[in-house]
Parts: C-alpha cells; structure tokens; sequence
C-alpha cells in the first residue's frame, strides 16, 4: 500500500500513464462516432480503419486486434443501445417516431465495400500473421474492459437511464480493474509504466488501472457531452462554439500522445553484423564455460597441482589456458548476428555470458600473477595481455552489456600490467606498447554500440520497447543511460595511454639515462604518436623532476585539479555523481592486483547450460 501511495505521489508514474489513457480514449471516441453519426458508412469504416491502421504502421500487431474488436464491441454496444431507446420511444409515442427512408444499396455502395474490405484486410492480414499475445486471456478481457467503459460512459450522457448508467460506470470502473489484474499483464505495463503485476503490487496496479480508467470514461464523457450539445444548439454561433471546444479538447487530449506515436513510429537504426575473419568468439566462449567449471575456486594450475596432486584439473586446465592464449592473440569479436540474435532468450543469456568471461578473466589474471612470483615474466605478460584481449574483444560487435564487461576486464589487465611494468625489460616493454595500441584501435565506436543495442532492443521487445522509450522520450533502450558506456570506454581509453606513455617514458629513460622535457619527443621512436589525453585531446599532464615523473589524465571533469587522485572505487562514485575535482593517474587502481578479489559467482549459475537462441 506503501508503494502504491508512493506511485500516486510521483509525477513521473502520471506522465507514463497520461499518453496511454489518452489514446485509449482517443481510439474509442473514433469508434463512438462511428456508432453515432450520420455520416456514409464507408467514411466512418474508413475512419475506424485509419484509427487501427496507426498501429499496423508500427508493428504492433497486438494493438491492431485489440482496438479492432474493441471498435466493432462499441458500435455493437452503442447500436443495440440506440435500438432499444428507439423501443421504448415508439412504446411511448409510436405516431412521433418516423422510422426513416428504407436506404438503397447502389454501385457507389458496392465499390465502397470493396475499398473499404481492401484496406482492412490490408492490416488485419498481417496482423494475424503476427499477432502473438502473451496473454489471449488479458487480451480478450482488456478488449472487452474498453468497450464497456466506452459504452457505459456514453449512456450516461446519451442514454434513456442515466443515473442507473453512472451506477454501473461507478461499479464497472473498480471491477474491470480487477477482471485486468487478474487476466495478466499481456501489455507489458511493467516496462512501460513500472507496475508490476504480483501479488505484493496489487495495491499499485489496482490504482493504476482504476484511475486510467476513471480518465478514459471521463474524456470520453466530456468529448460526447459536447458533440451533443453541438448538435442540440439552434443558433449557429453556438454550435459554432461548442465545435471550437471540442477541437480545441482534441487538440489538447492528443498533443502528448502524439508526440510519443512520433517517437513511437520513427524507424530505429539499421546496424550490419560486425564481421571478423576467422572469429574465435564460440570457441572462446566454450572455453570459459570450460574453465568456469573446472576451476570454481579461480587457482592457478599450479597451486592445484601443489595442493592437490592425483586431481586430474591441472592436466585439463594447461591446455584450455594455451589454445584460449592463442584465440585471443588473434582479432575477435562477439558473434552476435541481428538476424539470429535479437530476442528475448538472447537477452536472458546476456548476463550470464558476461560472468563467464569475467570468470576467465580472473583464471588468467591468477595465472599472470603466479607466473610473476615464480620470476617466469614472459608467461606473466602473455596472460595479463590476454586479459586486455578478451576484453578487447567484448568490446566489439556486441552490445551494452558485453561493452560494459569488456571496459571491465580491460581496466583489470591494465591493472595487472601495470603493477608489472616496472619489471619489464625494453623488449618486453615493447612488446606491451605493441598490444596496447592493438587494444586502442580494435574497439568500436560507442555510437556504434548505442545503435546495435538500440536495434537489438527493437527487434527483440518489438513495439512494446519502442513505446517504452517513445514515452521516456529516448529513441535509446534505457541499459544505455544505465550503463554509460561513453563514460566507461574513455575511462579505459585513458588508461591505456598513460600506461603506453609510461612505457615509453622508462624506455626513453633507460637508453638516455634522463627522461624526456616533453611527451613530444616520444613519438615517433617509442610512441606511434604524440599521446593525447582521450578527455581534452591535449597532451596529459607531465611533469618530470630528476629520475622520477608524475603523468595523469585530467579525468572526466576535464580540468586540471593539480594531481588530485584517489582509488578507483571513490573516482567511479565521484564520476557518477558529477562531482568534480579529481584526476585520473595509473594509481587509480587501488593496490597491486586487487583485481584478484573479483567477487565469486555461485556455482549453481556457472552450471545453468545457456539457452539456445
């Protein structure tokens, strides 16, 4: 009850439910008059017919059914209402009822029905090609929910009884509210509006669900009451008025929900599939699925070997680490096909997909560090620059989540190499700036990832995502704000150059016994160009004294606070709540190897097999 009263106290939950009342209303007034008025047959048909067609326009094939029958329920309904008022008029006074012309079907009429049959079965087809609803059940009760308060709204301003019609209206309202929860949420009201459907939120959909459609009766009330009082004004200045009322009405109950059907309609990005030659990605990922359950304590092969001597792990476990080694020294990037891959079990398998690869991101950061240890520096760079890899490589063709992940496991094999470089000789040195440029250059632009996860969700919600961000006003999927991978991506992209400028630095220092007087003369011998600070475009901030330098990014506030730094956890909060005055430095990372805590995942996910798309 708490939550519901909440809700109701939030102006954010009227704005999400206002466009949506609005056009059920809207879409029933179109049916009303095409039950009432006197106009031909074939125009209002037309009229109803071009109401549904916006949504055949869009895809939601859903909304063409239900607002078809809901249409056909109300001329229904409203027609055997003006039938039996016609009764009980002619039981009163049958001499002052005219019983009107007999109408003639003629060859107007004929082509009438042929254009009129043609543009129906024009959307209805498609429609039941289409059509699949989560809920048959609350679609057929939501249905016929709209028709009745369309109806019973009507016979309160036009009906023979209407203090016996706002009765039932009164008692129909909280009543259809029930019969709706109870069928289901077929609409998907929990993405659009935010209620969810169980059984602890009953008090905030009922809410939701009464005044939505409290609002629909009443605009449909007002919106009749003012059609027949145009029609019962003798004077023309009168009519006049009521007329410009109503238009004005329209125009003010159909200003917002317009404004989302233009989001609502406009087409999201076209994306290709990211093509690699010769893409490692299914091997890798079965290689981590491998690794995750062979290994569920994250320890190197050879502290299992030590600890443990007739388990046949480590002897499974050393060839797995050299092919994946391998894999990932060659360019890769996410399979992911837009055609094959955007729907929801895809998106269900996200998530996990991702901890897996964090788990054999964490294998072979404890293989790096075990390799340093026992003074084996070769294997512990090639396994800490796999790290860079693999997150490289989830930074490519895929979408938020994987980016997300991959910026992740970047930022931990930086981490590993910088807590190595001050061992590295210079031809080790070089090798690690040749794999870091790799890693600046390979990932995709983030406007590219924005527009794949934009397509993605497109595809794979259909209209109902679309509508969810056409009434958020995005014409993005609501994981990117969330996830801010513009952030992310020039954090990580910072953080690979100060690591390749601090490499170049010790390896100019080496050869000339001094360091440099500017990054300028880095390039081209040890750098490939000048380095550029990824938030400014300028040079990072250097200040050499003797032997040792201080090198930072002016981080993402983009001004430079004289060397303010603190660990990574506090500047990721810092960022988040805009809170500027700190700097970006390789000390970011809150100790050597912290990394190596990554938080453990329960097994019992690891184990869960993938669902096939």
């Amino acid at each position: 009850m708490e939550y519901a009263i909440l809700m109701l106290q939030e102006g954010d939950f009227y704005r999400r439910l206002w466009p949506l009342t609005a056009w059920v209303a809207l879409q029933s007034l179109v049916a009303v008059w095409a039950a009432v008025s006197r106009q031909h047959w074939a125009l209002r048909a037309a009229g109803v017919w071009a109401a549904v067609a916006l949504h055949a326009f869009i895809q939601a094939y859903e909304l063409v059914w239900l607002f078809t029958t809901t249409s056909l329920l109300i001329i229904v309904l409203l027609k055997v209402e003006q039938r039996s008022h016609t009764h009980e008029q002619k039981a009163i006074a049958p001499k002052s009822v005219n019983g009107g012309r007999a109408y003639r079907f003629g060859l107007r009429d004929a082509f009438a029905v042929m254009l009129v049959a043609g543009l129906w079965l024009a959307i209805l087809i498609p429609a039941a090609r289409n059509v699949r609803p989560e809920s048959w059940i609350g679609w057929s009760v939501t249905s016929g929910a709209i028709a009745a308060l369309a109806a019973l709204s009507c016979a309160c301003v036009t009906g023979g009884r209407p203090r016996i019609a706002w009765v039932a209206l009164v008692c129909a309202v909280p009543l259809l509210a029930i019969a709706l929860w109870a069928a289901g949420d077929w609409f998907g009201f929990d993405r659009v509006i935010g209620v969810w459907w169980d059984v602890s939120k009953l008090p905030s959909a009922m809410a939701m669900l009464v005044l939505g459609g409290g609002l629909t009766a009443g605009i449909v009330m007002a919106f009749v009451a003012l059609a027949q009082k145009a029609a019962a004004a003798g004077a023309i200045r009168r009519r006049f008025v009521y007329r410009i009322a109503m238009a004005s009405g329209l125009l003010a109950v159909a200003a917002v929900p317009a404004q989302v059907y233009w989001r609502w309609a406009t087409p999201g990005p076209s994306v290709a599939r990211f093509e690699v030659p010769a893409n490692n990605y299914q091997r890798i990922l079965k290689i981590a699925q491998q690794v995750s359950l062979l290994n569920e304590l994250t320890r190197a092969v050879a502290d299992l070997a030590y600890l443990e001597p007739d388990n046949p792990t480590p002897k499974l476990l050393g060839p797995l680490y050299d092919e994946v080694v391998q894999l990932l020294d060659r360019s890769n990037a996410v399979d992911y096909d837009p055609v094959r891959d955007a729907n929801p079990r895809y998106d269900e398998n996200r998530y996990p997909r991702a901890r897996l690869f964090r788990r054999l991101a964490g294998c072979l950061l404890v293989e790096s560090e075990s390799a340093r240890v026992n003074d084996r520096m070769e294997t512990a760079i090639t396994f800490a620059v796999a790290v860079v890899r693999l997150g490289t490589m989830l930074r490519r063709g895929g979408t938020g989540v994987d980016v997300s992940m991959g910026v992740t496991i970047e930022e931990i094999g930086y981490e590993q190499l910088a807590g190595l470089r001050a061992e590295f000789s210079a031809e080790q040195s070089r090798r690690v700036l040749t794999d870091l440029v790799r890693s600046q250059n390979e990932p995709e632009e983030v406007s590219a990832i924005h527009a794949r996860e934009t397509q993605f969700h497109h595809f794979a919600y259909g209209w109902r995502g679309k509508l969810e961000r056409a009434i958020e006003g995005s014409s993005q999927p609501s994981i990117i704000e969330v996830l801010d991978l513009e952030a992310e991506a020039r954090r990580a992209a910072a953080i690979n150059q100060l690591l390749q400028t601090d490499l170049a630095l010790r390896l100019y220092q080496q050869e000339y016994g001094r360091l440099p007087e500017a990054l300028q003369h880095l390039a081209p011998a040890y750098l490939v160009s000048t380095p550029r600070d990824p938030y400014t475009g300028q040079l990072p901030i250097y200040r050499p004294a003797e032997d040792e330098f201080v090198l930072y990014s002016v981080g993402w506030d983009r001004q430079d606070n004289g060397g303010a730094f603190v660990e990574k956890r506090a500047y990721e909060i810092a960022e988040a709540a805009d809170e500027p005055g700190l700097d970006l430095h390789l000390g970011y990372f809150p100790e050597r190897h912290s990394a190596l805590l990554l938080a453990p995942f329960p097994v019992r996910l690891l184990r869960e097999p993938l669902v096939e798309p």
